[in-house]
């Protein structure tokens, strides 16, 4: 570009030839890194400049000294000629890292560089200018910051002026880049050139003659880029001539040139770019303006019709700084000044223009942005009419008296307009706003101000007062507010005694005609004067008393009470301007008349609403507005807290309150309600005992049915009064009630009037309710205490020691979950030997109830790890006798559960000794105790202490205590089943190479054991166990005789577990383990063994897992959590087998619904891998299974009920098999089948990212992963950003497979929906483009063929393909933008030769057909094109429609017209005549059939 270009070019190419002296010559790293740079690829660039960043902070001085150079020329070719901006902050840094560890290098360099430097420090784009910035600092601290530029002055200046003089065609020769590019570097190097001098200005305040010598640089060219079509440019000179203006020494070279800037300005403000008018309007042109002659801006002939042109249009939406300087500038417009003028024509032209500008000053508000400015906007237009009139036009109209009229109707319709779009339905809600709200506000200091002194001023004001008052107010309220700014006005000011005047007229407006609607809003902000006072107001109040008890008996009860409270308004505030106090002399009788009578029946409503009527007038202590919140209210303690808050205790009789509590007290109202804070106040043991009985009462007929509003109600209401007095523990037993009716919604308020007096009754009632509770109940009942803990402020742990802790119950340790545990509590209880409590912690978490709650599993889990294993660990350490009593105690249960509980805690003993490298005397007792308990259980024949011990034995040196050859003669001489699985433990510990060698010996045991008729589980369990570790310890040769005897004992378990017996799990997990060893070679075995568990496998499992739905209380202690797992392991082993023919995909569905997670991954899993013919009633069903949307408005409906979310965590099995299911069916070819269910798909996967979007959840996941589909689906219950990651996999995989279906869904999605889902697509799109991308590069075999090749550009997610045909190359690029498919693939097509425009276009038409309407691949868009190609060269005739020769369907052009023989598809040609509705030829127009 400039010298800096060739000096580089020269420099790096010495430097890579060699070319310079020995003592020079580069560091290898040094010349691949410039190399790098070199490069045209950002990427390329990019790398190498992360390679420096890592690499410098490494590097000693000598590097520095060989490299700096080199960079500071490479770093002056970027600013001079790249465009990428990424490249040049990253280059800022890399100045940085030089500065901090290279500093002596970089100094030596600096003048060299500082040009470019200082010019990035001024970049428009705010990551270069920072890190230029922030390099910059680390070099030379603010306060050196002038004398660095003072240093290389010279330089700047000469670099400065060529820069100023660029332009777009130089900078595309020497970059030898394209003209879009250099059209960037064009305006990023003006911008920041210009933007310099600025900087430049304020660091040389000290520096003598820099600054002129810096505008000596400055030329009229420079001032001619104001005409340039590019607003950054423009905007950055207009903000650098403002500084240059404001400076002393320097503004000359503006004021030499002012004619051309005033005209040039003059055409800025046509301009609607913001950057241009913040520019304009943030002092530019105040200052230019003020700057100027008057015979200067005496010239600018258009200037009023452009300023309201910009006025009118809001300033183009710069409002916010526009309407600020305003007025400043229309005292600065020749157009308004008044003191030369010289005819009565004059004054009026100046009339006209003040009326055209206030106007216009309105129009702005139409603005669609006014919403940011309109206060503004308000002001201004008050500030310019202020001043037009008191500065500009009264101070002249006495030289004018004809033209008086004309002046008082400009001004007070230019008061009128504003004032009637204010208080008119105008005034009302524009663009979510109300720009006139401001207008009350101004109108008062408006007032404030005005300062009318001569005749013409004062008619003018009475006449702006007498304008408001005849206004017609769409609503009050705004008047209102106007008066009370009027009434703002201090007695100083000249429009005072106006302003008296003025609400003395409004006053007697309203109070003559009995105006009580607008008097009750406008009286409120009328204070007691004198001009206000009226003789007859008391008779005028009891007249409307009157009138007020005749309406009540004629009139609706709400309005009775609506006009009771605007009533009482007026007359309380009538009363206060008057200064009276007559409302309680004129009720006193009337309100103990009222008191007295005898309330019939068929009266009692008429009797309420007198009476609340009265209320309202006679409590003089309840807030006006009190009445008006209560008429509103809607929410039952939002009711009570009012009334509350504001009604005061009145001292009235027991005989009322006993009428109140024996008549009226049965329903719900608000004249009742009224009364609470009075019998609170005045309650005694017989209002209490009255209460009492009605509360008991209430309490029995809500148990037996809660969902009775009305006496649900009344309960409320004693509830009420019995919480400001001695809460009755009843509301405890009906709050729970309605907690476990999923009625929570109505227990709301009982909740709220619960405070911490009432702790103890709640830890009262809940002792008492735990053991009623049900499985079923009990996330109700937790709902229940969750809310009244937090209500009542209560440590939860005060709970703790009265729940029930139960192995085979989740009830308690789901409450425990809730409450808050002290960090003690355990340690406690095992210091107290509380060993039971301590023990079923340890065992709970394997349990089967915890096979169906996940979280509540890992909670136990964490909790015990973290809580209570640490405090038997280092009692065991700490050789604490207690440690070992607790392990006994733990034995003595028959529980297999606490067998593993034992198992788990030794192991855990026995690795922290490992992890402390010791082996402690207490390890030896405890050893030799579990080989005690052993040795009893093989005496007693006691299997179920046996199972227990076989959990730890395996960390016990077994052969030390009972030598291995002891063990297997005693087997050999009982044939029992317990000393073979002793055998079996002891091999598993080591080699014993010595039994495995001796084959004589290990052929004995195996023929006694096959002599044994394995009757229970358990010894099934140590038959498969034995053959599992010889198998794996040597090979399955010793049990080559016994193989028929191995399948039938296998059939035998899984045939006598048809009905589960005890220890099925452990049995079934032995041999299941057994069948994953034998699958490799599953063929030597019976082919009826084969044929056996294609069918019995999945049958056993269906049967099992019915059985753990509904499991029986003995079976509690199964191991089900691992059967399931290694179910789902042995399944998909054994359907990848060869032999395994019997897929039934039938089965494998109703195993996905099933409710245990592992077996639903397996099936999902199954029927991925196998893509069995599906069964579409079956599949149909579990697919419509599920509607997110009706369930919720199901449960919506539910009257007063609980709504639960829908989707809840754990996630519900059901849902998750619906998802599974339907990404099966999508990657299945029969997937059209489902059609008719699509909608309801996508509007459950809406639904569900809907629910996610609302709690906040964030993608953790890449879009790699949406390709590979890589779920965990373990984690994905608990996890809500796996289920998101589903939810996308699920759009991805629906996209791929029914695109046109999706796109037409999406179409008719609400705005909200279309939101969530575009988010997605980011992802979604970046996996299609990998999908293609992969499918390009798997099948080259296909397409690769000579001059055709198929590039993926990752980086831009674009796709090239490039065809050498007969020395013509045609190319066609294919972009998919993030956003696809909602947003078009981009296909640019570059012809050849011989090709047409035409038939270029409709090829890239075609191919985005293919794409996006019928689910085909990239490749094969890109087949048909190359073959369409060839076709066209071997001279077939192409289809005069599409321009294809071979169709996407296949099809050459065979319909030819008759006339002109041109060839048509005959799919084109039928769409043709459908389209145009005619039987014409497309080309000739004859009929062609």
């Amino acid at each position: 570009m400039n010298q800096t270009t060739n000096i580089f070019s020269k420099l790096a190419n010495q430097y890579l030839k060699g070319e310079v002296e020995e003592e020079q010559a580069m560091d290898p790293e040094i010349e691949r890194i410039i190399h790098g740079l070199q490069k045209k690829s950002e990427v390329t660039k990019l790398k190498m400049i992360q390679e420096l960043k890592q690499l410098l902070p490494t590097k000693n001085q000598q590097f520095f000294d060989e490299f700096t150079p080199i960079f500071v020329t490479v770093y002056k070719k970027f600013v001079d000629t790249e465009y990428e901006k990424r490249v040049l902050e990253q280059s800022n840094i890399i100045l940085g890292l030089i500065s901090q560890y290279g500093k002596a290098s970089i100094q030596k360099k600096f003048k060299n560089i500082f040009p470019q430097w200082f010019i990035m420090m001024n970049d428009f784009t705010i990551e270069i200018s920072q890190t230029a910035t922030q390099s910059f600092n680390q070099l030379f601290s603010k306060e050196k910051h002038s004398q660095a530029l003072q240093v290389c002055s010279d330089a700047y200046f000469n670099d400065l002026k060529y820069y100023l003089n660029l332009n777009i065609n130089l900078i595309k020769k020497e970059g030898n880049i394209d003209e879009d590019k250099a059209e960037q570097i064009y305006e990023r190097l003006i911008v920041a050139s210009i933007r310099s001098i600025a900087m430049a200005l304020e660091w040389s305040s000290q520096l003598q003659g820099f600054q002129q010598s810096l505008i000596g640089v400055l030329n009229d060219n420079t001032l001619q880029l104001l005409t340039s079509d590019r607003p950054r440019i423009i905007s950055s000179l207009l903000d650098t001539i403002f500084v240059i203006i404001q400076n002393k020494d320097i503004q000359y070279f503006i004021i030499d040139r002012m004619d051309y800037l005033l005209q040039q300005t003059l055409e800025l403000l046509d301009k609607k770019d913001r950057l241009i008018q913040n520019s304009l309007w943030r002092g530019y042109i105040i200052k230019l303006f003020q700057s100027a002659t008057q015979e200067q801006l005496l010239k600018l002939t258009n200037l009023e019709v452009k300023l309201i042109e910009l006025v009118s249009k809001g300033a183009y939406g710069v409002g916010n700084i526009f309407y600020e300087k305003l007025i400043i500038f229309t005292s600065l417009c020749p157009q308004f000044i008044t003191n030369n003028l010289k005819t009565e024509e004059d004054y009026l032209n100046r009339l006209s223009s003040s009326k055209k500008l206030l106007d216009s000053i309105l129009l702005g508000l139409d603005h669609e942005e006014s919403r940011f400015f309109s206060e503004k906007l308000i002001n201004s237009y008050f500030e310019v009419y202020y001043f037009l009139l008191s500065k500009r036009l009264l101070p002249q109209i006495q030289n004018y008296q004809n033209l008086v009229q004309s002046l008082q109707q400009f001004t007070t319709q230019s008061f009128k307009i504003i004032i009637q779009k204010a208080l008119s339905n105008q005034g009302q809600l524009l663009y979510n706003h109300n720009p006139y709200k401001q207008v009350p506000s101004s109108i008062g200091q408006f007032f404030q101000i005005v300062t009318f002194d001569n005749e013409v001023g004062r008619n003018i004001m009475t006449q702006l007062l007498k304008e408001l008052i005849q206004q017609e107010v769409y609503d009050y309220s705004v008047f209102v507010e106007i008066v009370k700014s009027q009434l703002k006005v201090n007695q100083n000011s000249k429009s005072y005694q106006f302003i008296q005047d003025f609400t003395s007229q409004v006053f007697d407006q309203l109070y003559n005609n009995n105006d009580i609607e607008k008097g009750s809003q406008l009286f409120e902000v009328l204070q007691q004067k004198e001009n206000l006072q009226r003789n007859d107001a008391q008779t005028k109040i009891q007249q409307i008393l009157d009138n007020l008890i005749q309406q009540v008996q004629v009139i609706q009860p709400q309005q009775a009470i609506k006009q009771a409270i605007t009533t009482k308004k007026f007359i309380v505030q009538l009363e206060r301007i008057q200064g009276l106090k007559i409302l309680s002399q004129i009720f006193s009788q009337l309100i103990e008349k009222e008191y007295k009578q005898q309330i019939k029946p068929n009266e009692e409503e008429q009797f309420k609403i007198k009476w609340i009527t009265l209320f309202i007038l006679i409590d003089e202590n309840v807030p006006h507005n009190f009445y008006s919140q209560m008429y509103q209210i809607k929410d039952v303690q939002q009711e009570y807290y009012t009334i509350d808050k504001n009604i005061p205790k009145q001292p009235i009789t027991s005989q009322l309150i006993q009428k109140l509590i024996s008549k009226t007290l049965t329903i719900q109202n608000m004249s009742i309600k009224l009364y609470i804070p009075s019998i609170i106040g005045n309650m005694n043991e017989e209002i209490r005992n009255l209460l009492k009985t009605k509360y008991q009462r209430l309490q029995e007929i809500l148990v037996q049915k809660s969902d009775n509003k009305a006496y649900l109600n009344v309960f409320e209401e004693i509830s009420f009064v019995f919480s400001r007095t001695q809460l009755d523990p009843i509301i405890f037993t009906v709050l729970s009630n309605l907690y476990l009716r999923s009625q929570s919604v109505r227990g709301k308020f009982l909740v709220s009037i619960l405070n911490k007096q009432h702790q103890q009754l709640f830890i009262d009632n809940f002792i008492v309710q735990l053991p009623k509770i049900t499985i079923e109940q009990v996330d109700k009942f937790i709902h229940y205490l969750q809310d009244c803990i937090n209500q009542l402020h209560l440590d939860s742990s005060l709970l703790i020691q009265h729940l029930n802790f139960q192995i085979r119950s989740p009830i308690s340790w789901k409450i425990f979950q809730i409450l808050n545990c002290p960090q003690d509590y355990f340690k406690q209880q095992y210091d107290k030997k509380n060993f039971d409590l301590i023990s079923k912690f340890l065992a709970a978490n394997y349990s089967s109830f915890m096979l169906y709650d996940h979280k509540l599993k890992r909670f136990i889990q964490n909790f015990v790890s973290n809580n209570i294993k640490p405090i038997i660990l280092d009692s065991f350490e700490a050789y604490e006798d207690i440690s070992i009593e607790f392990i006994e105690y733990l034995y003595n249960f028959d529980d297999i559960v606490y067998g593993v509980a034992l198992k788990n805690l030794v192991r855990s003993i026995q690795l922290e000794e490992q992890h402390l490298n010791i082996q402690s005397p207490q390890a030896n007792k405890l050893n030799q105790i579990i080989i005690t308990w052993l040795q009893r259980s093989l005496d007693q024949n006691k299997i179920s202490s046996h199972i227990t011990l076989r959990q730890i034995i395996g960390n016990i040196k077994i052969d030390d205590q009972m030598p291995i050859d002891k063990s297997v003669e005693t087997f050999l001489l009982t044939k029992s089943t317990q000393y073979l699985d002793i055998i079996t433990l002891t091999l598993q510990q080591s080699d014993q190479s010595k039994l495995l060698q001796d084959d004589a010996k290990l052929s004995q045991i195996v023929e006694t054991m096959f002599t044994i008729d394995f009757q229970s589980n358990f010894d099934k369990m140590v038959a498969f166990d034995f053959i599992n570790l010889v198998s794996e310890k040597i090979t399955i040769t010793p049990f080559a005789a016994h193989i028929l005897d191995i399948t039938n004992l296998f059939k035998k378990l899984f045939n006598s577990n048809t009905e589960p017996q005890k220890y099925y799990s452990f049995a079934i997990i032995s041999a299941l383990q057994f069948l994953r060893k034998i699958i490799n070679f599953i063929e030597a075995f019976p082919v009826e063994f084969i044929d056996y568990l294609n069918f019995q496998l999945t049958d056993t499992l269906l049967n099992i897992i019915q059985f753990c739905i509904e499991i029986r209380q003995e079976f509690m202690d199964e191991q089900n959590d691992q059967l399931f797992i290694e179910f789902a392991e042995t399944l998909l082993r054994v359907i990848q087998n060869q032999y395994w023919v019997n897929f039934d995909s039938t089965i494998y569905y109703k195993l996905l619904q099933s409710p245990f997670i592992s077996i639903q991954k397996a099936a999902f899993l199954a029927l991925q891998m196998k893509k069995a013919k599906l069964d579409k009633q079956q599949v149909t069903e579990i697919l419509n299974s599920i509607d997110l949307k009706k369930e919720e408005i199901r449960l919506i409906k539910s009257d007063d009920e609980d709504i639960e979310d829908v989707i809840t965590f754990p996630l519900k099995s059901s849902i998750l098999t619906h998802l599974l299911t339907w990404l099966t069916v999508l990657q299945h070819e029969q997937k059209s089948e489902f059609r008719e269910s699509f909608d309801l798909y996508l509007e459950n996967l809406c639904y569900i990212l809907n629910f996610l979007t609302e709690q906040g959840v964030q993608p953790r996941f890449t879009y790699r992963e949406v390709y590979s589909m890589e779920i965990d689906l373990i984690v994905l219950q608990d996890d809500q950003s796996e289920l998101l990651k589903l939810v996308v996999i699920s759009f991805y995989q629906f996209i791929i497979a029914q695109q046109a279906q999706f796109k037409s869904w999406h179409r008719e999605c609400s705005q909200q929906q279309r939101k969530e889902i575009e988010d997605m697509l980011i992802y979604i799109s970046k996996a299609i483009y990998l999908r293609e991308v992969e499918i390009i590069e798997l099948k080259q075999d296909e397409w690769r063929q000579e001059g055709f090749e198929i590039f993926a550009l990752k980086h831009n997610q674009e796709i090239l393909a490039s065809y050498q045909k007969e020395e013509q190359k045609i190319e066609v690029l294919i972009t998919m933008p993030n956003g696809f498919p909602l947003k078009q693939l981009r296909i640019e097509a570059k012809k050849g030769v011989k090709l047409g425009e035409d038939k270029i276009r409709k090829w890239a038409l075609m191919i985005r057909q293919i794409l996006q309407n019928n689910n085909d691949t990239i490749l094969d868009a890109l087949k048909l094109w190359k073959l369409n190609i060839d076709k066209q060269f071997e001279g077939l005739e192409e289809c005069a429609i599409c321009y294809y020769v071979i169709h996407q369907t296949g099809e050459l052009p065979k319909m030819a017209c008759r006339t002109c023989k041109h060839k048509f598809h005959s799919c084109c040609i039928q769409k043709w005549f459908q389209t145009s509705n005619k039987s014409d030829c497309p080309l000739c127009k004859s009929q062609f059939l």
